[in-house]
């Protein structure tokens, strides 16, 4: 029996691709697969909560960025116009 430990990425489309060698050849193995994410993964935030904070924390007049696309209300009324 061998035992494998290793950390790997999974990229978008969330399939983990798995390239072990073992040392048998033409024959039937029981293989059992265990994942949970890594302790050093970052929690990925919403981009909207993203956007907030970078709201907080950066003056945008500065930045000539139009300050209506952070609005909460707008958005929601932009949203409720293209609907119509």
């Amino acid at each position: 029996m061998q035992n494998f430990t290793l950390e790997t990425y999974i990229g978008k489309d969330g399939i983990l691709h798995l390239d072990l060698p073992v040392m048998v050849k033409n024959t039937t193995i029981h293989v059992t697969v265990t994942c949970h994410p890594s302790a050093n993964e970052p929690k990925e935030k919403p981009v909207w909560e993203t956007l907030q904070v970078f709201r907080a924390n950066t003056n945008l007049e500065i930045l000539d960025i139009d300050t209506n696309l952070f609005d909460c209300d707008r958005k929601q009324q932009q949203e409720r116009e293209i609907e119509l």
